[in-house]
């Protein structure tokens, strides 16, 4: 069965005129995000086309697959690539990219601005990062009802739309960059809403109950989307927002959250109506854990995982999983500590890996 990386090659000669955009193609867009523009892309309205991005990227960028991270996608820097000689996408324009980390604020945040002109504008919100500080902003989405990058993407979708004419605007992300995108696009000002057509969110964490409370969300429901695997993990994280649609994985587990594995036929995912049971089972263990905490416990629990962690002087996850055996030891010691942390941790490890009943 196909996945987004062979459809490149069965679409990359149709235009956007005689194949309109579709679910893949912005599936697609959530993912290039997540290569380091920096000093490529300005941050402002004035673009450069795919093709020469990319090609400044790989002057200065390794192509090894491993370069952007254990949590970026191996298909990430290929599919880059052959965008960039593929007659759909070399000539996209790419703007208005911004990438910043604040380590004192829990703050991640980056976004890119994807333009075909005349036709759309793509606005992409990056999920979770390589960095811990990334994924402490991500669990305090349980304990918040917002977080600093969802103040980041609500301005920067506001800019970008009000500099652009394009008829049809899409906002996306994959993992935290989805729900970015849906809380953006529902907490945008009416003017911005009313020229947005669809928000995806990719595997994206949902919302906690207040969220879907509120009249703008009742009036953008209908054109916002939740798309999840069947082997989901991530993306049950609370309540998912909008239209549910769960696609088939050819990968079991957590590797599922890499949306490359997704099965796809012609312009769109192969779809299914239900969870596997490892993700039932998962979905049931964030229950017993987060999700009957209040919110006090949760914020406590946050804080102190991620005070855990960084005590082990790494600051990526990739700089976790190279940890000394001494050292690793040493922080699952401390981990073990506390109860709670201990059982979510060995819950989520046990659901996540003993994959079927």
């Amino acid at each position: 069965m196909g996945n987004a990386v062979d459809y490149i090659s069965w679409r990359g000669d149709l235009s956007f005129e005689d194949a309109p955009i579709n679910e893949v193609d912005i599936f697609i867009f959530s993912q290039i995000v997540a290569a380091n523009y920096t000093g490529i892309i300005e941050k402002t309205d004035v673009g450069i086309t795919l093709k020469e991005a990319a090609e400044r990227y790989f002057e200065t960028h390794s192509e090894n697959r491993k370069s952007l991270g254990v949590l970026q996608s191996g298909f990430v820097l290929p599919v880059l690539k052959a965008m960039s000689v593929s007659e759909r996408y070399k000539n996209l324009l790419l703007k208005r990219y911004i990438n910043k980390i604040k380590t004192a604020k829990s703050e991640q945040f980056c976004g890119l601005s994807i333009e075909c002109p005349g036709r759309f504008l793509c606005i992409v919100f990056q999920g979770t990062d390589d960095t811990l500080i990334g994924w402490k902003e991500d669990f305090r989405l349980a304990s918040s009802s917002e977080i600093a990058a969802h103040k980041d993407a609500v301005k920067y979708l506001s800019k970008a739309v009000t500099a652009s004419n394009a008829p049809k605007i899409y906002v996306c992300g994959h993992s935290k960059g989805g729900n970015l995108s849906l809380f953006s696009a529902v907490n945008s000002d009416k003017d911005i809403r009313d020229r947005i057509t669809t928000a995806v969110s990719f595997d994206g964490p949902g919302f906690r109950d207040e969220f879907f409370s509120s009249e703008n969300y009742r009036e953008m429901r209908n054109r916002l989307v939740t798309v999840i695997s069947d082997y989901s993990t991530i993306g049950l994280l609370l309540k998912l927002a909008g239209r549910r649609v769960i696609v088939k994985s050819d990968i079991k587990g957590p590797m599922a959250h890499d949306g490359f594995y997704w099965e796809v036929m012609g312009p769109k995912f192969i779809k299914t109506k239900t969870l596997s049971p490892s993700s039932r089972k998962f979905e049931h263990v964030l229950d017993d854990i987060l999700l009957n905490m209040d919110e006090k416990t949760r914020l406590s629990f946050t804080e102190e995982l991620f005070d855990i962690l960084l005590s082990s002087g790494a600051k990526t996850i990739t700089e976790l999983t190279q940890l000394s055996l001494k050292d690793k030891t040493e922080l699952l010691k401390k981990l073990s500590s506390n109860p709670q942390l201990s059982a979510f941790i060995r819950l989520t490890i046990a659901s996540i890996f003993n994959l079927e009943p």
